[in-house]
C-alpha cells in the first residue's frame, strides 16, 4: 500500500491545494480496499500525520462512507478492476471505468446494520436484544456478529470496538464489522427505536412465508384444487394478522 501510495502522488501537484485535497481522495479509497481495519487504521493515521493540515477524522468518515457505499453498490461477479495503478488526469480515467451497478438493500437488512451498531456501542441494548432476538438475524453474517457480541460481552463490561473485532478472526467479518461500528450509534437514541428495529427483523420470516403461501395458492388455483386454496387464503389470513401484531 506505501508502494502504490507513492506511486499515484506524481499524478498530483501536491502543492497545490486542489490538487492535494484529489489526492488524499484518492488514496482514502485505495485504503479502503484493505481487508484489514487495523491496517486501514494504520495508513489512515499515516497520510493524516504526513498531511497535518488535513483532519483524520475527516479523512475517517470518507472511509466510513466508501465501506458503506462498496457494500451498496457491489457489482455482480468476481471480476474487479486493478484501478490503483491508473490514476490519471486526476483519477478521471478511473472514474469511468468503475462501472457499478447499484443495488437497494432492503429495509430489514439496514435496520439489521444499525442495531447491530448500537449493540457494539452499548452493553445492555446488546443484552435486551439478546433476548429479544437471540440469533433471529435475517443476514447470517449478522447473525455471525451478534454471536461474537454477546461472547464478547459475556466476558468484558465494557464496550470496545477493536477487542471485540480482534476476537472475529475472518477478514471478511473483520471489514464487515468495522464498517458497521463507524455507523455509531445516535440513531438509537431510545427504546422505541431499538424495538422497531427488532419488530422489523422478526417479520420477515413471516412475510418470507406469506409469500411462499401466496405462491402455493395460485398453484393450487390453477390446478383446479379450489379447496386447497381456499384453506391456503385462510392460513394467509391467520399469518396477516400475526404481521400486525407483531
Amino acid at each position: 500500500m506505501k508502494y502504490k501510495l507513492l506511486y499515484i502522488r506524481k499524478n498530483f501537484k501536491l502543492h497545490e491545494d486542489g490538487d492535494r485535497i484529489r489526492y488524499l481522495q484518492s488514496a482514502v479509497k485505495m485504503i479502503s480496499d484493505l481487508h484489514s481495519p487495523m491496517e486501514r487504521e494504520h495508513y489512515l493515521k499515516q497520510l493524516a500525520s504526513e498531511f497535518p493540515d488535513s483532519s483524520y477524522e475527516a479523512m475517517k468518515l470518507d472511509l466510513h462512507e466508501i465501506l458503506l457505499q462498496s457494500e451498496k453498490n457491489r457489482p455482480d461477479g468476481d471480476n474487479k478492476p486493478i484501478l490503483w495503478n491508473n490514476v490519471m488526469n486526476n483519477e478521471r480515467t478511473a472514474e469511468r471505468t468503475r462501472k457499478k451497478i447499484p443495488t437497494l438493500l432492503p429495509a430489514y437488512h439496514n435496520a439489521e446494520r444499525l442495531l447491530l451498531a448500537i449493540m457494539m456501542h452499548d452493553r445492555d441494548v446488546c443484552t435486551h436484544v439478546e433476548t429479544q432476538l437471540g440469533d433471529q438475524f435475517n443476514v447470517e453474517a449478522h447473525a455471525v456478529l451478534a454471536a461474537y457480541l454477546y461472547a464478547y460481552y459475556a466476558q468484558n463490561s465494557e464496550p470496545d470496538a477493536s477487542r471485540y473485532i480482534a476476537m472475529l478472526q475472518d477478514e471478511q467479518l473483520e471489514s464487515l464489522a468495522s464498517s458497521i461500528v463507524m455507523m455509531g450509534s445516535g440513531h438509537g437514541v431510545n427504546e422505541q427505536v431499538i424495538d422497531d428495529y427488532i419488530r422489523q427483523i422478526r417479520k420477515v420470516p413471516m412475510q418470507e412465508e406469506v409469500e411462499r403461501k401466496r405462491e402455493e395458492r395460485v398453484r393450487a388455483e390453477r390446478a383446479g384444487d379450489h379447496l386447497r386454496a381456499a384453506q391456503i387464503a385462510i392460513e394467509i389470513i391467520a399469518l396477516d394478522k400475526r404481521l400486525k401484531s407483531t
